[in-house]
């Protein structure tokens, strides 16, 4: 198939990367003091310091796993067998496409996270998540995946790829092609890569990787830097408080004026994707700040402003917003 055109060059030089700098230093050359990355939504209550040490144990746990699937797999040999056995993505499916049709209508895209709770439903609870969103009118669905999140991530992007016929994108830290080949075949047509965890060839080797299945990847940015790395990887979707949250030090409006300050920085014919965590004023700010579609994340769903309502009911209420018509 496609995916099994990719160089082997890259297959070869492919490694589980470590955190590049460290993530205390994710903004380290934006030009902007104070602006700083914390982990996931960050929305677990920790004190000043501990999300850092979250994103570090996170990764540390995710490299061991992936080594171990790895061995499990037969290695490169084993990665290879799998890759040919893996589908290319249909056009009509791609996550680029769907927000490339709303941006050009003059609307927001929308994209909902979603998460098997505790206990695990075997897929059942996303699934159908996935189907109402659907019927509200989402143009994409996000899987959280991460070990951390849910026992069995790959079988809820199945579940998720197999009730609904929109865009599913893989929601996790990714290090290694072998979970890009993995979230192609549980039917995932887009997956997140965060610049500031991928270092060196790492982020152009992976963006690189699954290009000819059509994948498409969005590269998580926090600084002109990242941008700068996304660019020369050829990447066309580029997202902002994805996984990866802005720390900015309690400063009134600052977080609006970076995300505002990046997304100025995208390349002519590139697409944004902004994550929302907590209001519908982040919603206005994206659009007025050129974000071409938004991630509503599980945190303004759960606790957040939109807590409590339906997708139809999320939908309603933002669709004057997303338009533009407030």
């Amino acid at each position: 198939g496609a995916l099994a055109m990719a160089s082997q060059r890259a297959l070869l030089r492919s490694s589980v990367p470590h955190v590049r700098g460290g993530a205390q230093r994710a903004a380290r050359g934006s030009g902007r003091r104070r602006c700083g990355v914390r982990s996931c939504d960050a929305n677990d209550g920790a004190g000043a310091g501990a999300p850092t040490t979250l994103l570090e144990r996170i990764l540390k746990r995710k490299r061991m796993t992936l080594e171990a699937r790895l061995e499990a797999l037969g290695g490169l040999e084993g990665l290879q067998e799998l890759m040919l056995d893996t589908p290319p993505v249909s056009p009509p499916n791609r996550l680029a496409n769907a927000v490339a049709a709303r941006s050009l209508a003059g609307r927001l895209a929308v994209v909902a996270e979603v998460c098997e709770p505790t206990p695990h439903t075997g897929g059942e609870a996303v699934a159908s998540a996935a189907r109402a969103w659907e019927a509200a009118g989402a143009d994409a669905i996000s899987v959280w995946t991460d070990e951390e999140y849910t026992p069995a991530g790959e079988e809820d992007l199945r579940a998720v790829a197999r009730a609904t016929k929109l865009p599913v994108m893989l929601c996790d830290y990714v290090l290694h092609p072998l979970q890009l080949v993995s979230a192609l075949k549980s039917g995932a047509c887009a997956a997140p890569l965060v610049a500031q965890i991928l270092r060196g060839q790492a982020l152009p080797t992976l963006a690189g990787f699954v290009r000819p299945a059509g994948m498409d990847v969005v590269v998580e940015c926090v600084n002109a830097a990242d941008v700068k790395a996304a660019e020369e990887a050829g990447v066309a979707l580029y997202g902002v408080g994805l996984s990866v949250g802005l720390s900015l030090g309690g400063i009134p409006g600052a977080r609006e004026q970076i995300v505002r300050g990046l997304l100025a920085e995208l390349p002519f014919g590139a697409f944004s994707l902004v994550g929302v965590s907590s209001s519908l004023a982040e919603i206005r700010q994206a659009r007025e700040a050129g974000a071409d579609a938004i991630v509503l994340k599980r945190s303004i769903l759960n606790e957040g402003e939109l807590r409590g309502l339906t997708p139809q009911q999320v939908l309603e209420a933002i669709e004057p917003i997303i338009t533009g018509d407030d």
